[in-house]
């Protein structure tokens, strides 16, 4: 059955004690309307990593570290924390400074790291 805005609902011939197509089709109107679902799914992604979340817990104590200082403290490789670091670059969680040779990174001034970042320090989810 298609909508009036050309909205499809595929499974109307479901098994279902009843249909409110009206509904089902202003939510997907309104899903339709949220390309940023995609960006906003991918910055969970990528602070769904353990990892990721203790560099920026440590870049938010620290105020800037290398990326042999992260390796230090998280006791991994330089290569996979470097890999993390640029994970966490790419969404713009973190900002770099450059004092050859030296790479240091930081919390980026983007209000939602600081957000995540003060959620970690509060205990995230405890009672």
């Amino acid at each position: 059955m298609v909508a009036e805005n050309n909205v499809e609902l595929t499974n109307i011939n479901c098994t279902r004690k009843e249909v409110d197509i009206v509904l089902l089709q202003g939510l997907q109107l309104k899903l339709l309307k949220r390309p940023d679902l995609s960006d906003i799914a991918k910055i969970f992604s990528t602070i769904g990593s353990e990892t990721r979340l203790k560099i920026l817990f440590l870049l938010s104590e620290a105020g800037e570290l290398c990326v042999c200082d992260l390796s230090d403290i998280l006791g991994q490789s330089v290569s996979r924390v470097s890999h993390q670091l640029r994970k966490l670059k790419d969404r713009g969680f973190v900002k770099t400074r450059i004092d050859s040779p030296t790479i240091y990174y930081s919390v980026s001034n983007n209000s939602f790291p600081n957000i995540l970042v003060n959620f970690v320090k509060m205990g995230g989810l405890s009672d």
